[in-house]
């Protein structure tokens, strides 16, 4: 905290009676009392050094009053009485909706940046009973502001929304009429239903009035409606500070009166909406916790979350560059790092040729014999090996243990800057496929070493031991590469079609 809460001795008596009226009716908002929240409200009471006797007026204050008297205050002394309400709020991690309600109303209130448009009222002696999980849309006259926003489907959509998330159901009299059917978009029988119901709800009184329904309706707005619920809260217009205003009731109280005689009361919170709609909407609903916003979290919703969340796991395609290095797009480009690098790259994106029938451990060994076997210098002229007449000579028979070899060279050449032309180059595709099992471990070990990698043993090379064979069991449409600037799969490009 900025301030120490021994400044808080400094207010004056009211001051600090409605402090502690706020303190009492957060901790009895939930109508349960913990200990740790008594604890807190014996500190608070004697920082601010109130005796008893005063502590006894707090009880004849209406929590409209103490806000207001909170509100005044200057803005370094409600901003540490904020965090204090704030501190009282979070003793008890169960924060319930009625209690979360009154913090909001409190806060906003109270805020310098929302005192202007948002206040507490009170009213005595109130006999109706309210929800206090709608909130009604009521106006003094017409709000082009409000009604723009609020007459527009889509936005209304999205404030209704908001409300109902928090617990609230938005009463905005155009759409209860539209739903009744007089706007013609609902169906027509609600309003013969409402209609029927009406000498049953009430007694009828004047019947003229019943007929005479539809147009009634009809001709009925918002500020028709607030004088309606103004003479059933027994209150003018003028009771309200605002021209076009949201209004829901907090809870209901009780305050002692001249006379010692207890006066039930009940407590609104108004929002100012004759500007700035959506904004101080959503500073209201913001003000609402994560016991109150409740997402989805299973079936779709949870796979869409967990992509996006820190510790997302993407199955992302394999991308190789233009060095044939292996990178994930769907992981920000990450580089997939193998010991023994090009050989391990060549032997999986030679498995990967042969899909998931593989390689046989035969053809393997029998590549090998005939390579070991090969006379390298019959290959060579004036110091540099040919490798088109070794080729040559290798495709002179139509065995699959040639084709192995065939394939092996065509991508080492194009992944390795190692000289074909060099008298040793058999050796590299010689040790490629005799330490194809040595590579394999590095290649799994490359994979599994991108965390962030979900089902990485769908990319390994795997070792079966009934067909005696290697292969990678993941199809090509994993698969993509960087070729003439472009980002194609490797199945469409050129390098992939010179190994058929």
């Amino acid at each position: 905290m900025s301030m120490d809460i021994s400044c808080l001795k400094s207010c004056t008596p009211v001051q600090k009676r409605s402090i502690l009226k706020v303190a009492i009716e957060l901790v009895k908002a939930d109508n349960r009392i913990h200990s740790k929240e008594i604890s807190v409200l014996d500190k608070l009471q004697e920082s601010l050094g109130l005796t008893q006797e005063e502590l006894d007026l707090v009880h004849y204050t209406p929590l409209s009053d103490a806000v207001s008297v909170v509100r005044s205050m200057d803005a370094p002394k409600v901003g540490f009485v904020m965090e204090e309400f704030n501190s009282i709020m979070r003793i008890d991690s169960d924060i319930d909706f009625e209690e979360n309600l009154l913090f909001a109303a409190v806060t906003m209130s109270c805020s310098p940046e929302s005192r202007q448009w948002a206040t507490v009222l009170s009213i005595p002696d109130l006999d109706l009973d309210i929800s206090d999980k709608q909130i009604v849309f009521l106006e003094k006259r017409l709000s082009r502001d409000a009604h723009q926003v609020l007459d527009d489907k889509y936005d209304n959509l999205l404030i209704s929304k908001a409300f109902g998330d928090i617990g609230l159901n938005l009463f905005y009299l155009p759409n209860v009429l539209d739903d009744l059917g007089l706007g013609g978009d609902g169906p027509a029988d609600k309003f013969g239903l409402l209609k029927k119901s009406m000498s049953y709800l009430m007694p009828a009184g004047d019947m003229i009035k019943v007929e005479g329904l539809k147009d009634s309706l009809s001709a009925f707005d918002s500020k028709s409606f607030l004088k309606v619920v103004c003479s059933r809260l027994g209150q003018t217009p003028d009771f309200f500070p605002f021209e076009a205003f949201l209004l829901v009731k907090i809870r209901g109280s009780v305050v002692l009166d001249d006379e010692n005689e207890i006066r039930n009361t009940v407590d609104f919170f108004c929002l100012d909406i004759s500007a700035d709609v959506k904004h101080r909407i959503l500073s209201f609903v913001s003000l609402f916790g994560d016991n109150t916003y409740l997402l989805p979290y299973d079936g779709y919703y949870k796979l869409l979350f967990d992509y996006f969340s820190s510790e997302a796991k993407v199955n992302s395609e394999v991308c190789l560059d233009g060095e044939y290095n292996f990178t994930l797009p769907g992981l920000d480009g990450r580089r997939i790092p193998f010991e023994s690098s090009p050989q391990a790259r060549t032997l999986y994106l030679l498995l990967l040729k042969y899909g998931r029938e593989g390689i046989s451990q035969e053809w393997f060994t029998t590549a090998v014999r005939f390579l070991e076997s090969v006379i390298v210098d019959r290959f060579v002229e004036s110091g540099s090996f040919d490798l088109s007449l070794f080729e040559k000579e290798l495709c002179s028979g139509d065995e699959d243990w040639r084709r192995v070899i065939s394939d092996t060279i065509k991508i080492y050449r194009s992944i390795s800057t190692k000289d074909e032309q060099n008298p040793n180059f058999l050796s590299y595709i010689t040790s490629i496929l005799a330490h194809r099992s040595s590579l394999k471990t590095y290649l799994n070990k490359g994979f599994g070493s991108i965390r962030e990698l979900s089902d990485k043993e769908m990319f390994y090379v795997s070792f079966d031991k009934e067909t005696n064979s290697y292969s990678v069991g993941i199809g090509l449409s994993m698969f993509q590469i960087k070729e003439g600037g472009k980002t194609i799969p490797l199945s469409d490009s050129h390098f992939w079609k010179s190994l058929f």
